[in-house]
Order: structure tokens, then sequence, then C-alpha cells
């Protein structure tokens, strides 16, 4: 039995599907109902963890089956082939469209969701079914034709407008704080300041999330070889997901962590971690919030100092890494640094508020563009500059 292959143009960047393959409808189809269950998991998850923190995976979904017994049960049958796919932890990615849809119109649970859509209950549900009854076809391999494409395309827009900003919102979290914000959580923590690293604070356009992003300096403990165009060093590196094993207060308040490299060119890079909260469960908390990000401070600090007197010592958010610089083409002034070793393997966490490298930046049009979705391992596309 021989498959005929896509043919690939390397130079245009043009693909030609054989013939004999499906019709594009298919192709099409596939590539928004992934996109629409993928990123409605992650809508899901965030309403959620908003409302009910820490027992947000105790939702119930149907017969009293929650989203933790469900997952925990798809997630051991999956154990069984563990070979194959990609490994995953989150037990938001176990979860169906439809059960997905039934944690949304719950009674419980729609007084979360209702202001995220912009009809009657009875019309989103009916939109949502008819989207998983053409889903369940594709995925049973049962033949579709055009006008379900149509249907899926017109029912994604109308239900997830709100949803779409929402995801927008919270992944673009870029206006800063003003200064003479009067609120306590912010006063109480402008004014923190260490050699190691520099505090800054931002919100939504909405004004509904606030990211507090820590800008950690990546201290230089050793230089094992410098060559005219190659460098290793050991650094100092924070584990980004020891903040939430260390803190379970600040693991059970967070909506999602990310983490990202500052690279200059100038041998002084920086590793940026964003904590993002809800605003309404920041001022509801923030008294147990502040107390664990001063630990948290505390043992940045202690570990920074523990590991330049004995770059072998074990600390508690920091380790030892090492990278690799090398010398930029177009200037011999500057070198740029291979990040890869300063990030953790997202599939390593065994959890959800870990949402590994911040790599968004698709703007407005969030679920038809984005290459990257939190808890996933690999990229599902190529990744779409908007500018």
């Amino acid at each position: 039995m021989k498959w005929n292959e896509i043919i690939t143009n390397i130079e245009t960047k043009e693909i030609k599907v054989p013939d004999d393959w499906l019709h594009i409808h298919y192709y099409e189809a596939l590539n928004i109902l992934f996109r629409f269950e993928n990123f409605l998991r992650v809508f899901v998850y965030i309403i959620l963890k908003e409302n009910l923190k820490e027992k947000w995976d105790e939702t119930n979904i149907k017969d009293n089956k929650t989203i933790k017994s469900i997952s925990n049960q798809r997630k051991n049958q999956d154990e069984d082939y563990g070979y194959l796919t990609c490994e995953i932890n989150s037990p938001m990615l176990y979860l169906s469209s439809g059960e997905l849809i039934d944690i949304i119109m719950h009674d419980k649970n729609w007084k979360y969701f209702n202001r995220y859509f912009k009809a009657k209950k009875e019309i989103i549900k009916h939109k949502l079914l008819e989207i998983g009854a053409i889903r369940n076809a594709l995925a049973h391999f049962r033949p579709i034709n055009e006008q379900d494409l149509d249907v899926i395309k017109q029912n994604v827009k109308h239900t997830l407008l709100l949803v779409e900003k929402t995801l927008n919102d919270i992944t673009n979290i870029t206006i800063d704080v003003p200064t003479n914000t009067k609120a306590i959580w912010y006063k109480n923590i402008k004014d923190i300041i260490s050699e190691n690293f520099c505090l800054f604070l931002y919100q939504d356009i909405e004004q509904n999330w606030i990211k507090i992003q820590i800008n950690l300096n990546i201290k230089k403990l050793h230089t094992s070889y410098e060559f005219d165009t190659l460098m290793c060093c050991d650094v100092t590196n924070i584990k980004t997901t020891n903040i939430l094993k260390e803190s379970p207060i600040l693991r059970n308040n967070v909506i999602f962590v990310e983490e990202s490299v500052i690279d200059y060119l100038d041998n002084q890079p920086k590793k940026k971690i964003n904590l993002v909260f809800s605003k309404n469960l920041l001022l509801n908390n923030w008294d147990v919030i502040l107390k664990e990000l001063l630990i948290i401070f505390n043992y940045i600090d202690k570990d920074v100092e523990l590991l330049s007197n004995d770059n072998i010592a074990e600390a508690i958010l920091l380790n030892k890494k090492t990278i690799y610089y090398k010398k930029n083409e177009a200037s011999d002034k500057y070198w740029n640094l291979d990040k890869r070793p300063l990030f953790e393997n997202i599939e390593d966490y065994n959890g959800v508020e870990y949402w590994g490298e911040n790599e968004y930046c698709t703007g407005n049009s969030f679920i038809v563009s984005e290459h990257k979705l939190p808890w996933m391992p690999v990229s599902i596309s190529s990744n779409k500059i908007p500018f």
C-alpha cells in the first residue's frame, strides 16, 4: 500500500495536495474545530480558576463525574500507549467539546460564563451543540459537506466573540498600572527592591487582569571557555515551576505563570516571569498573596547568594545552567544567546498553572491565528507575526 504524499516547494513554501486526498473542506473544518475546542478548553479553565480557585477541577460535568476524575481516567488509559503522540498533563486537554459545553451550561456554572456570550443561554447552547454534531461526524470519520463548514464558521464566530476578546486580553497584558494607584496591593509591592530582580506591574485595557512581572538577573557564575566566536558559561537560572511547588497559596490564586528570556546582546540576559491574576481575586486575597510573594523574593535573594558562593549547591528556586553564546555576525561587540537551556519542558510540570514560554503575539485574531497553546509541548502552526 503506497500513499501519495504532499508536494512542497521549498522556495515558495507552496504545497500541492494529491488529487486523491480528501476534499479541501475537510482540512478547513479540522483546523477550525481543533482551534475551537482547544481554545474553549483554555477559556473554561480561566473562568473556573478565577471563580473556584484550587477547586476548579472539582467541577461536576455529569453524573457526579468531575474534571479531575474524568481526566485521571483518560490519562491512565493513555499511558497504555504512552510512546504515542505528545505527553500532556493538563486535565483540560482530556475533556471533549461536549463536556466543555456541559460545564458552561450547567446551572451552577452559567453565572460565571454568561457575561462572555452575546445571546441567551438556549441560543448559545444550540449553536455549540451544532458545532459538536459536526465535530463528532468528522472525529468518527463520517462525511461532512461544505454547508457543514459554513455552519461551523458562523457558529464559532457567534459564540466566541467575547471569548476570543477575553483570551486576547489575558495573554496581552501590557498597560502599566498607574503610579498613583491607591489600591493597597499596589502600594505594598511597588517599592520592593532587590539587586537580583526588578518588578513591573501591568493590567489589561479592561482592568480585569493583573500581571506581576519579575525580571530576574541571570548571573554569570563561571566561564567554561571563550573563543573568538563561541562562549560557554554557567549561570543562575530560576526553575519557574518551583515557585508553584513551593507556594501552594500562589498556585491556588494565580491563573497562569509564563516565562521568557530577554537578551540584550550584551551578555546580560534576564529571565522574565509573569504571574497573571484576576484583579478581583487579587484584591480579595491580597494579604496572603503578598506574604507568599515576599517569601518567594526572599528565596530568590538567598539562592543567588548561595550559588554565587557554591555553584554546585542545591538551592530552593534557582539552579545552575550551562548556556552558550555565539558571536553576532553583524557586530563583534555583541553575542547571541542560545536560550533553550533556560526553559522548562512544559510536559514535566504536572499541573495547569504553568504555561511555558510566552510567545503569544497574534493580536485580536487569537483563536484564528495563534500558533501556540497553553499546556502543549509543540506548536500547532507557523508563527504569524501580526505586523
